[in-house]
């Protein structure tokens, strides 16, 4: 039989389990679920990462098996308690880090190619060259969402195309800022002002000429949610905070916003952000074939054709 003192023991041990598991859980439900765009199976909803590799890969060839691999690196950015979610702004397209982040992107697409070398036959290459390329567009699906690139096109009635990486990052385009202090200081807990002033403490040393809209400024976006004030609040030059910016789905701030005209794209922000999203995943995956064409020449088709789930 167990003594008094053992007991007491058992009962602080359970005490200390049970504030670990309610830790956990806060940390989950606390971290800021917003800054990963479009949703993965940790957010809420439809996980939509995953809805739209699969838009963009299926028709391309791409079997249910490779897509599965893919979307385990995909997801594995959102993982709450991954340095690629909790203090990785470049994984995510936040904070302005959008040369950063494109540089993510042909990182992985790089060192991918030089493990596809082995995956033609080999599960365990595959897998992980697989894995590495849904790290890298689950990155390039965040621009669509975290940046002010949607608006910029329809602001400037240009064509809603996705972004020509080749030819640089044009002015004026940006990204929304994420504060994130820690597990209970953070945008989803703290006060649009107090995000605010959380990030200019931390931003001001460096870089003193950034600028915030004010809460008036907000308040007036808030409670005046039409086409033409959706787009001047972030095409203008201020900043804005994640949550004032990211599409994540047809329900947030910014991704609610109706077009008023017909657009092949989406009829709101969050659908044309979705649709770029798609088509340029699509596209950095012809990338990619054409990286491993000129990397190994004769075989590279074998090697497409395995990494596609094709026998």
């Amino acid at each position: 039989m167990f003594s008094e003192k053992n007991i007491r023991s058992v009962n602080k041990a359970s005490k200390h389990g049970c504030l670990w598991i309610w830790i956990a859980a806060l940390f989950i439900f606390c971290v800021p679920h917003n800054s990963h765009a479009f949703k993965t199976r940790f957010g809420f909803g439809e996980p939509i990462h995953e809805s739209i590799l699969k838009d963009a890969l299926t028709p391309l060839g791409f079997q249910e098996q490779s897509i599965g691999k893919i979307i385990e690196g995909c997801n594995s950015q959102d993982w709450p308690f991954s340095s690629k979610f909790t203090n990785s702004p470049h994984h995510h397209f936040d904070d302005n880090r959008i040369r950063d982040s494109y540089e993510y992107i042909t990182h992985q697409l790089n060192i991918a190619k030089i493990a596809a070398g082995n995956a033609a036959g080999n599960p365990k290459s595959r897998n992980k060259v697989l894995y590495m390329l849904g790290e890298a567009f689950h990155t390039l699906q965040d621009f669509y969402s975290h940046s002010n690139y949607v608006e910029w096109l329809l602001h400037d009635n240009k064509p809603l195309v996705p972004m020509d990486w080749k030819a640089g990052i044009p002015p004026g385009i940006r990204s929304g800022y994420y504060y994130f202090s820690w597990l209970l200081d953070n945008e989803m807990v703290r006060s649009r002002a107090g995000s605010v002033e959380g990030l200019l403490k931390e931003l001001h040393t460096q870089h003193p000429e950034i600028r915030f809209h004010t809460d008036e400024e907000y308040k007036i976006r808030k409670n005046n949610p039409t086409y033409t004030n959706a787009l001047d609040y972030v095409v203008g030059d201020k900043e804005v905070l994640h949550c004032e910016l990211n599409k994540d789905d047809k329900n947030s701030f910014q991704g609610s916003i109706v077009v008023p005209h017909a657009t092949t794209a989406g009829n709101n922000f969050y659908e044309i952000a979705r649709t770029l999203a798609t088509n340029d995943t699509a596209r950095h995956w012809k990338m990619f074939c054409e990286m491993l064409r000129e990397e190994y020449g004769k075989g590279a088709p074998a090697i497409i054709a395995y990494l596609e789930g094709k026998p």
